[in-house]
């Protein structure tokens, strides 16, 4: 199975900008920032684990990537206050 590594760092670059505008923007409510982290978590977590299933080290890369802009949005998200955990019982 071929990958496109410029489609996946583009998507992957907007699903950063997204978590990262949210996280900025102080108008925003509280919980409307909790849950647009968590599904931009969830959505990069989904895509880590697809990418590790195929196997190659290419893909395995990329999942190990897509784990370290997750674990960055967590701790972005905690570091202004919001109440978002690193497994699947959010906090």
């Amino acid at each position: 199975m071929a990958i496109d590594f410029d489609m996946t760092h583009t998507r992957l670059d907007r699903l950063a900008y997204l978590a990262h505008r949210t996280l900025c923007v102080p108008s925003i409510g509280c919980v409307c920032r909790e849950n647009t982290t968590r599904l931009v978590c969830q959505a990069l977590k989904t895509a880590a684990l697809a990418y590790e299933q195929i196997g190659t080290a290419d893909h395995q890369r990329v999942a190990a990537e897509v784990t370290a802009l997750r674990r960055w949005i967590l701790e972005q998200a905690q570091a202004v206050g919001l109440r978002i955990g690193d497994n699947d019982n959010w906090q």
